[in-house]
């Protein structure tokens, strides 16, 4: 969700979430709701914004496959921390 920091995006974000959906937070400013901090009108805060989703699709996809092919996990490590 783009603008997530506040106004609209951030009520957007807010609703989708309690409704059970998984939100990204998107926004030029860092703030409650808000995932990824970058400037979608530069080049390179796109280019962040979609390595960053890519990144945490991949993840997700390897927990799946592990829940499918495993039938679980007992713990989730994130290389990043």
């Amino acid at each position: 969700m783009t603008g997530a920091a506040s106004g609209m995006g951030a009520a957007t974000a807010a609703l989708l979430c309690r409704s059970g959906d998984r939100v990204l937070g998107v926004d030029r400013v860092a703030g409650e709701g808000v995932d990824i901090v970058a400037d979608l009108s530069d080049p390179e805060g796109r280019r962040c914004v979609a390595e960053q989703v890519a990144a945490r699709a991949a993840a997700s996809l390897v927990v799946g496959a592990t829940v499918v092919i495993d039938g679980g996990t007992d713990a989730l490590l994130d290389p990043r921390r």
